[in-house]
C-alpha cells in the first residue's frame, strides 16, 4: 500500500490544491459583503448565499445565487494534475532505470528503510505548507510543491522498483507480487476514504488537507513498523538472498514453464527479446491509457445539469465517481486478475492486445461533461451514468491487465532472472506512468 502512497496522496485531495492555487483577483470585486473565497471542486463559494461556478456545465439552472456566471481555471490551476503527472511519472522513470542497475549495490534493507523515511520529511514539509499562507506567492507555491514531488518521487521509485524484485523472487504460488498489485490498488482506496473522511467532518479544504496529510505520515511510519516485523518473518528468511546467500529452489511452480524455469544458461538480454517484450509492452500500453486519462482527464467531469447550490455536485460528485470509483474499480480488478481465465501465462500477445483495445477509453472519456471556456470538441454524452460507466470499465480493465502482466513475467521467468525481471517490469510499469502523464497534455490541448 505504502508503494504509491505519495502519488495517491498528491492526486485526491483536488480541492486543496485548487484552494491554494486560486488567483486572488478572481475575489468578486462588485461584492461588498465578500467574507470568503474557497474552491471546493469545481465551485467558488463567496460569502453566505453567493456562488460563483466555474464552467457552465450542461443546461444548469439559473438562479439569482448568480450560478450561471462563467469562471476559468488560472493556467496552474488547469495544468495542476498533468504537471504534478509528469514530474512525478518522469522522475520515477529515470531512478526506477537506476535502481534497475544499482540495486545490488544497495542493500535491500538500506533501500527499503531509507525510501520510508524520505516519505515521512515529504510528507511533514508539504503537512507543513498547509498552514503557510502562499495567496501572494503561488507560483512559489506551486514550485516548492513540484520540489517535494520530485524529492518523494525519488523515494518513491527505489522503493517501488526494489519491492517488485523482492516479490519476484518468492515462490508463485504464495501469491506475492499479486498481493503487490493489490495493495497499490488498496492503497489508492485508503487516500480516497481518508479524503472522504475528512471532507465530510471540515468544510474547509485547508483543514481537511491538513488531517490528511497527517494520516498519510501516520500510516508511512506503520509501514516502516511492518517492514521491520517482515524482514523476521520465517518466510522472508527462506526465500529472500541477499549477495552470496541464495536460496536454490528447484521446484517449478508451472508445469508447463518448467523448461524455462530451469534454464540457467539464457542472458537476460535474449529472455527480453525472446520472450519477456511483450509483457513489457503490455504493462507500459496499459498505464499510458490509465494516466493519460486519469486524474488529468477525469477530474474535470462535471455531474449533468449542475448545480452549484447542490452540495452532492460541488462537494461530492468528484472524490466519489472520479477518485474513489476509480481505485475501488482497480483494487477489484488487481485482486482478480489471478481468477480471470484469459488470457493464459503463454498467451503474451492477447494481452498485448487487450492492452492495445484500452485506447478505446482515450477517445470516450473526453466525450463526457467536460466544460472548459476553450473547449473545441463536443459533449457527446449528457448523461452521468455513461461517465460512471467509462470510469468503471476504464479502472476494471486498468487493474487486470496490468496484474496479469506482471504476474505471467514473474511465472515465466527462469530462477537465476527472477530479480532482473521484477526490476524491469517495475520499469516498465513507471515508463506507462510517464508516457501517460505526457500523453494528458496532448488530451487536454486537443480538447
Amino acid at each position: 500500500m505504502a508503494t504509491l502512497l505519495p502519488w495517491n496522496f498528491f492526486i485526491t485531495p483536488f480541492a486543496y490544491w485548487m484552494t491554494k492555487l486560486q488567483r486572488s483577483d478572481w475575489k468578486n470585486q462588485t461584492s461588498p459583503d465578500t467574507m470568503s473565497l474557497t474552491l471546493t471542486n469545481i465551485s467558488i463559494e463567496l460569502g453566505k448565499n453567493q456562488n460563483l461556478r466555474i464552467g457552465s456545465g450542461a443546461a444548469p439552472p439559473a438562479t439569482e445565487d448568480n450560478c450561471t456566471n462563467d469562471w476559468e481555471f488560472n493556467p496552474l490551476q488547469k495544468f495542476w494534475s498533468s504537471t504534478l503527472a509528469i514530474s512525478t511519472m518522469g522522475t520515477n522513470l529515470i531512478f526506477c532505470f537506476l535502481t534497475t542497475i544499482l540495486a545490488k549495490k544497495i542493500p535491500r534493507k538500506t533501500r527499503f528503510l531509507g525510501c520510508l523515511l524520505g516519505y515521512v520529511l515529504c510528507l511533514s514539509a508539504t503537512l507543513a505548507m498547509v498552514r503557510i499562507n502562499f495567496e501572494d506567492k503561488i507560483p512559489v507555491f506551486f514550485g516548492t510543491t513540484m520540489g517535494i514531488v520530485v524529492l518523494i518521487t525519488i523515494c518513491c521509485a527505489v522503493f517501488q522498483t526494489s519491492l517488485f524484485g523482492l516479490a519476484s523472487e518468492f515462490p508463485m504460488d504464495l501469491g506475492i507480487m499479486g498481493a503487490v498489485m493489490g495493495g497499490q490498488g488498496c492503497g489508492g482506496i485508503f487516500a480516497c476514504v481518508v479524503n472522504l473522511l475528512t471532507l465530510g467532518l471540515f468544510d474547509d479544504p485547508l483543514e481537511s488537507a491538513f488531517i490528511f496529510f497527517l494520516l498519510a505520515i501516520v500510516f508511512t511510519l506503520f509501514g516502516i513498523f511492518m517492514f521491520l516485523r517482515i524482514i523476521r518473518h520465517p518466510l522472508y528468511i527462506q526465500h529472500v538472498h541477499d549477495g552470496d546467500q541464495k536460496s536454490m529452489d528447484s521446484n517449478a511452480e508451472n508445469v508447463e514453464n518448467e523448461a524455462m524455469l530451469s534454464d540457467a544458461n539464457i542472458t537476460f538480454g535474449d529472455f527480453v527479446k525472446t520472450t519477456l517484450w511483450p509483457y513489457m509492452l503490455s504493462v507500459f500500453l496499459c498505464f499510458v491509457v490509465t494516466l493519460g486519462l486519469f486524474p488529468a482527464v477525469a477530474a474535470f467531469v462535471q455531474p449533468i445539469n449542475y448545480d452549484c447550490n447542490n452540495v452532492y455536485h460541488t462537494k461530492w460528485f468528484q472524490p466519489i465517481w472520479c477518485f474513489t470509483l476509480f481505485n475501488v474499480g482497480d483494487t477489484i480488478g488487481r485482486v482478480s486478475a489471478s481468477k480471470v481465465p484469459f488470457p493464459k501465462p503463454q498467451e503474451s500477445m492477447k494481452l498485448l492486445t487487450a492492452s492495445i483495445v484500452r485506447f478505446g477509453f482515450v477517445f470516450l472519456l473526453p466525450l463526457c461533461n467536460i466544460v472548459t471556456a476553450d473547449r473545441s470538441t463536443s459533449i457527446v454524452f449528457y448523461s452521468d451514468w455513461v461517465y460512471i460507466i467509462i470510469m468503471a470499465a476504464m479502472s476494471l480493465s486498468g487493474g487486470i491487465i496490468s496484474t496479469q502482466a506482471m504476474s505471467f513475467a514473474s511465472q515465466i521467468a527462469p530462477r537465476h532472472l527472477s530479480d532482473d525481471v521484477g526490476n524491469t517490469m517495475g520499469t516498465s510499469l513507471v515508463a506507462g506512468l510517464c508516457g501517460g502523464a505526457a500523453f494528458s497534455f496532448l488530451i487536454l490541448f486537443v480538447m
